[in-house]
């Protein structure tokens, strides 16, 4: 979603930093972006249970049915799921969620949706209420620990055989018996980390808005207490907490999904501006393209 930090008055009244989002749950986010109205919307988030908030719950269940109690390595049965769930949106979702250790997630905070309108939209997930990221907030998901160092697979254990409601990992686990899935999970956990959730990016984004919002932040304080230095520290665990995930989570990712590597692949174009390479749904945008890949995967 897209948001921007602001400054917020009330009847005149200083009341500090906040952000405006876009609500993702909302028809007029469904219609803009993806040409689904009310009618055609079924979104589904668990909160402590299960909440219908537009729609039916049916499809979902009847989906999960299917995920669960067929072979995701014959491959018609795989494709029979992948005509009704985003492949990437489930994995994305996966990736973004364990790498920044979401504390506040499954049980609580999860949220998905499918488009009944023309064309249809599959089943994807939203990320809602994030704030127990990062070592924040208390462990109501129950990570082993909510340090930077948890392996991704870390709970399993605790919702590895849940309902349709809290069984994302359920689906997750089943679909990866499947060799194309696998390799498209392990080939995107490595372009992102890679990418958008490698450091220099992750601190540089991190930077970026803690720059946007410094200014305000002796007015915030003013308003609703604490100090700069205490914010400034608090600021610095999350930059402490990005630099420590990064620096374990390729060995977390092979320890838990039995792959190996990572291995440095170099990928060029001759002659240059003569085409590009897509590494499965990855465009790679420079060449020579010099990234890291898991191994015991394919790539198409």
């Amino acid at each position: 979603r897209s948001s921007e930090s602001c400054v917020v008055y009330i009847n005149g009244q200083y009341w500090g930093v906040y952000e405006i989002r876009e609500k993702v749950n909302d028809p007029d986010y469904t219609d803009y972006y993806y040409g689904q109205k009310e009618e055609d919307l079924d979104i589904l988030k668990n909160w402590g249970s299960l909440t219908v908030q537009y729609g039916s719950q049916a499809d979902w269940v009847d989906l999960f049915n299917y995920i669960t109690t067929n072979n995701m390595a014959v491959q018609s049965n795989f494709d029979a799921a992948a005509d009704r769930i985003n492949m990437q949106s489930l994995i994305d979702y996966m990736v973004l969620n364990t790498w920044a250790v979401n504390s506040d997630w499954i049980n609580w905070n999860s949220m998905w949706w499918r488009g009944n309108g023309t064309p249809n939209v599959k089943w994807k997930y939203i990320n809602w209420d994030m704030d127990n990221t990062f070592d924040l907030g208390q462990n109501y998901s129950g990570w082993p620990t909510t340090g930077c160092n948890p392996d991704p697979c870390g709970l399993d254990a605790n919702f590895g055989n849940s309902q349709a409601s809290e069984g994302h990992i359920n689906i997750f686990n089943k679909l990866m018996a499947n060799n194309g899935f696998k390799s498209m999970f392990a080939n995107r956990y490595a372009t992102l980390t890679q990418s958008y959730l490698s450091c220099p990016f992750a601190i540089g984004f991190l930077d970026s808005m803690i720059n946007v919002i410094t200014p305000e932040m002796p007015g915030q304080i003013a308003r609703w207490g604490g100090t700069f230095n205490q914010w400034e520290s608090n600021v610095e665990d999350i930059r402490q907490f990005i630099l420590c995930r990064c620096a374990m989570i390729n060995q977390a990712v092979v320890d838990c999904y039995g792959v190996s590597g990572p291995y440095p692949i170099m990928v060029d174009v001759a002659p240059a501006l003569s085409g590009n390479v897509q590494w499965d749904n990855n465009l790679m945008s420079t060449y020579p393209n010099t990234n890291t890949y898991f191994g015991s995967v394919t790539a198409n």
